[in-house]
């Protein structure tokens, strides 16, 4: 007979927000996923590997809705938002820069 394990640890209860948009760096080592919650995750993917590695995450603006992104050649990293934004993601500081369209 199988029995559901339960636990009371908030730790347990862990929901990830949905995915919004992903992106493959240009050699295709790390993947890059923007969530519906504002943050940003890369992660490490290694060639014939069973399982990919999250690397780091970034917490950015919840309230930017990210819906692409785009790796330069150079591996930064770029996202556009619903509203019209672009951000560069600095992944060395973890940080996201938002520029609005009339900052171009």
């Amino acid at each position: 007979m199988l029995e559901a394990y339960r636990t009371s640890s908030p730790s347990a209860d862990w929901r990830p927000s949905p995915v919004a948009a992903l992106a493959t760096s240009p050699d295709g080592s790390k993947v890059a996923a923007a969530r519906e919650d504002g943050s940003l995750e890369i992660w490490l993917v290694s060639p014939g590997s069973v399982g990919w590695h999250c690397q780091l995450t970034i917490f950015g603006d919840p309230n930017s809705k990210v819906s692409s992104l785009v790796w330069s050649h150079s591996g930064r990293l770029f996202s556009s938002s619903i509203d019209g934004s672009v951000s560069e993601w600095d992944l060395y500081n973890l940080k996201q820069k938002i520029w609005n369209t009339c900052e171009w």
